[in-house]
């Protein structure tokens, strides 16, 4: 099991997709709370799905409900865990995406640890 964070806050989007076609996942799975609204409309749910295909999934559960990062709220965080886990044990290599440019300043790392905690 391999789980990747990106985020594709301030990249272009030919460097975005570059970026997923050499991390080579077998899923993208998206931790966002809206995916239908974005900066640029090409990191929209609907353009996702259609650029990526069936390696595109929104978990709505993993949405963080703020925008502070100290003040992690998960839509349903036992749900989407729940969720992430059965993928996880379908897949090899999965890309956890998000909006935000650094890790450490998005709940996807948060996502990405307690994951790690229940496969444990």
């Amino acid at each position: 099991m391999r789980v990747t964070l990106l985020g594709y806050g301030g990249c272009k989007p030919t460097d975005f997709f570059n970026r997923i076609e050499q991390l080579d996942p077998d899923l993208v799975v998206d931790v966002r709370a809206d995916p239908y609204h974005a900066y640029l409309a090409t990191y929209t749910k609907p353009q996702l799905e259609k650029k990526l295909k069936d390696k595109y999934v929104w978990i709505p559960e993993l949405g963080n409900k703020t925008k502070d990062i100290k003040k992690i709220q998960l839509v349903n965080e036992e749900e989407g865990l729940k969720k992430l886990l059965e993928l996880v044990r379908r897949h090899d290599h999965i890309v956890l995406l998000c909006a935000e440019k650094k890790d450490e300043d998005c709940h996807r790392s948060y996502v990405k640890d307690r994951l790690l905690q229940l496969v444990k």
